[in-house]
């Protein structure tokens, strides 16, 4: 990959697959520096051009996410707050320590919040 690159990676195709995402402990033998920095994170809703609907930046990766697999990182996030954790969103893995799995984890709960607004505007469910 080459510096400054940034990589994507979107939902499956077949629903079935629906989340492809698994959040847990950071493993022992994890080098710390190998983590994602607290300013290398960030969640926004993505515009009507994309087929998902929220995108989680992680270091130099962009995950697309549908709301509901957004929302269950969120709950997974949460499940393992205050503890480093290792993010395979997409068959990506990824480290974070505290800081930055609870930055993430609450600026995911704003954007769903914000999302939850705008689905209910337009007659869809929220996550």
């Amino acid at each position: 990959m080459k510096p400054n690159e940034i990589r994507e990676t979107r939902e499956p195709d077949d629903e079935s697959n629906w989340p492809d995402l698994q959040v847990e402990r950071e493993p022992r033998d994890a080098h710390a520096g190998d983590r994602v920095k607290l300013a290398g994170i960030g969640v926004s809703i993505t515009g009507d051009d994309q087929l998902e609907c929220i995108c989680v930046s992680l270091a130099d990766y962009q995950h697309f996410l549908h709301s509901t697999t957004a929302r269950a990182l969120g709950d997974q996030l949460a499940a393992h707050d205050g503890h480093a954790i290792a993010i395979t969103i997409h068959g990506v893995t990824q480290t974070a320590g505290v800081n930055a799995s609870r930055a993430l984890r609450q600026t995911l709960e704003r954007r769903l919040t914000e999302w939850n607004k705008h689905a209910r505007a337009n007659g869809a469910a929220p996550v």
